[in-house]
């Protein structure tokens, strides 16, 4: 398995992903492909060979920043591919000069709390009602 930067050639894959992880709250093709050439964001895709196993996105303004998405493919889950990706994203927003990084992620969303858990993020906060369909608060995690 590789981590690499996002290309519009993976567009298309990421996007079908995303959709299927996160149906009505997905981003569409031209939300991935604007990424590309906003300075402020930056995306990675898992891949193994041609195969799309997961992604994750970062946008940075000075030093904070937020991990805006994270998927991994649901028959690839239980390898290491989400800590991989968020890895990669804590070193680029590091590198960056980055010190506060902040997501949101359902409160439901067990595995998701215990993978960011494991690289240091702590709740912080509740946003009620963030998520749609199904309707769900968002917890609110930031690094350190």
């Amino acid at each position: 398995m590789t981590v690499s930067k996002l290309t519009s050639k993976e567009i298309a894959a990421v996007a079908a992903l995303d959709k299927e992880l996160f149906s009505k709250e997905s981003w569409s093709e031209a939300d991935f492909e604007a990424s590309l050439t906003d300075p402020s964001r930056f995306f990675w895709v898992a891949t193994e060979g041609e195969t799309l196993l997961g992604f994750c996105g970062l946008s940075q303004s000075f030093e904070q920043g937020d991990i805006l998405n994270i998927g991994v493919c649901p028959d690839a889950r239980g390898k290491g591919i989400g800590s991989q990706l968020l890895r990669q994203a804590i070193k680029t927003f590091q590198e960056q000069g980055g010190k506060e990084l902040f997501l949101e992620v359902r409160a439901s969303n067990a595995a998701a709390k215990a993978l960011y858990e494991k690289f240091g993020f702590r709740q912080i906060g509740i946003r009620k009602g963030y998520y749609q369909q199904p309707a769900e608060d968002g917890l609110v995690y930031r690094l350190g």
